[in-house]
């Protein structure tokens, strides 16, 4: 091989295939003096892995993040509540009134609750995902149903029996897949905690 004057590495002699870590021929060490190796070629048993994810930070920003939108869903529940009965004129009872509650505390409350037991307990794993997944369709679930009663109680419509019981009947499914869900989680959290 032929040297260069103005080459950036010097010339070696023999050529170097490096996959991963793995160098193919022996390197000719009077060509590298001056030059050293990271410890990772030199010694693979010395690889530094990565640093693992740290899934429970992660999860709790899950859920810290989860307690925060239920918070600003809650807020805005109170103010729809509030701005649509008066603009309504509506001074009677409605389900829109509870709406903002159901959210605050099955919804902002439960997930900090469920951040302060991942703290403490560190429960959470793919099923507990899929576990909070159904607790919050079940929730909103609920929520939609409140809404739509609430909304048809401020207009004051005439519901037919059977719309009646159709919107009882998806606030109890709601409740129902909600109510599961927050049993299984919490059993969760108790096998981890004992």
């Amino acid at each position: 091989m032929k040297h260069r004057k103005n080459a950036r590495f010097p010339a070696v002699q023999y050529r170097l295939l490096f996959i991963g870590f793995l160098w193919t021929r022996p390197v000719d060490k009077q060509r590298f003096q001056g030059y050293t190796l990271p410890d990772e070629i030199r010694d693979p048993q010395r690889i530094r892995q990565a640093p693992e994810k740290d899934v429970e930070v992660d999860t709790m920003r899950r859920y810290a993040n989860l307690a925060v939108a239920y918070a600003v869903a809650a807020m805005a529940a109170g103010v729809f509540y509030r701005e649509f009965t008066k603009f309504s004129q509506f001074t009677g009872k409605t389900s829109l009134s509870v709406m903002h509650t159901h959210y605050f505390m099955l919804g902002m409350f439960f997930f900090l609750v469920l951040m302060l037991a991942e703290k403490a307990f560190a429960f959470s794993d793919k099923s507990t995902g899929k576990l909070v997944v159904f607790y919050q369709a079940g929730l909103n679930i609920t929520g939609l149903a409140f809404l739509a009663r609430g909304f048809l109680q401020v207009r004051q419509a005439v519901l037919t029996k059977a719309v009646d019981a159709s919107i009882s009947g998806i606030a109890g499914i709601g409740h129902i897949v909600m109510g599961i869900s927050l049993v299984l989680i919490l059993l969760k959290i108790r096998r981890h905690a004992v």
